[in-house]
């Protein structure tokens, strides 16, 4: 729960790591739109100045080391995680192995270094939890997807009584997967992936954004945030196609979507994932954006805090 002022002018501090992810940026406008007071993880200097002039004070930092950046997770009173490794096609193997190792490292120093009394939200995918497609079992066993192999790897890893773990679905808006992904449709370069049924949870970067702030107030576990009516990958990109006016792209099989996205990836993009699977939503979490109306627009939108 909400930690206890320490007196009327007490102010509420927040560290979040991932802050120039399409994520980190939407929780940055949301933090700052409240007045808090935010400092924020950055790894690149160029990122420092957009920061400060929005009023974030930037720690230069690298989790996967420890470093000066623990004394101002430390000193917060709410840490935010969003950070992950970085992503881009085509996702191989290797990639996935190298995350998997970068992701412990992080959530390591992270447990190294958050306290009890602190306030913990960390975002997560639900691409972390994916029943089993080959299995008989009734209620199938679940298997990481993609980058879901890092989310897992780091749920495992910082799990404890303070944490709440929110799995996000996929997510759009102004930076991410989407533009690029929107680009590839209307210039022929993307194909459905497989039979293209298998259904894809969305959220939009803010109303993620949303989900992390309303889980404060949620006793620690895992939950979930997606859209409730979840496109099939065939609507989506049939969507995208209406809505760009794009000609409807054709199909490939996933052993030949892998040569040019890689097989983790092909492998999340052409994968059900229920967001039930996951658990409850955030309580009180209703989104208020939906891809429908919105995915174009927040896709060509432009970087909120830039």
């Amino acid at each position: 729960m909400r930690s206890a002022s320490t007196g009327k002018d007490h102010v509420t501090r927040h560290f979040v790591t991932g802050s120039t992810s399409v994520l980190g940026q939407a929780l940055l406008a949301d933090l700052i739109a409240r007045g808090e007071d935010v400092s924020a993880l950055v790894r690149a200097a160029n990122d420092m100045e957009p920061l400060r002039a929005h009023g974030v004070r930037p720690v230069f930092g690298d989790l996967t080391r420890a470093g000066e950046w623990q004394h101002d997770c430390a000193e917060a009173d709410v840490v935010w995680h969003l950070a992950g490794p970085r992503v881009s096609a085509p996702l191989r193997p290797r990639h996935v192995r190298t995350g998997i190792r970068h992701a412990m490292r992080v959530a390591q120093h992270l447990n190294d270094t958050v306290s009890p009394h602190q306030e913990f939200i960390v975002a997560s995918s639900l691409c972390a939890a994916v029943p089993d497609p080959t299995s008989r079992d009734a209620t199938p066993p679940t298997r990481p997807v993609g980058t879901g192999h890092w989310a897992l790897t780091q749920e495992g890893v910082i799990s404890r009584e303070s944490a709440r773990i929110v799995r996000m679905g996929w997510i759009y808006g102004p930076q991410g997967m989407f533009p690029g992904l929107i680009t590839a449709v209307r210039q022929r370069r993307f194909r459905v992936i497989g039979a293209g049924g298998n259904v894809m949870p969305l959220v939009s970067a803010t109303d993620a954004a949303r989900a992390l702030w309303d889980a404060r107030d949620v006793t620690p576990g895992i939950y979930a945030a997606y859209e409730p009516e979840s496109p099939t990958q065939e609507e989506l990109i049939h969507h995208i196609c209406a809505e760009t006016g794009a000609r409807r792209t054709d199909k490939i099989s996933p052993r030949l979507a892998a040569f040019s996205l890689g097989g983790p990836m092909a492998d999340a993009l052409c994968a059900s994932i229920p967001g039930d699977q996951a658990g409850n939503t955030v309580p009180g979490w209703i989104p208020v954006r939906s891809w429908r109306t919105q995915m174009i627009e927040d896709a060509t939108g432009s970087h909120p805090l830039r």
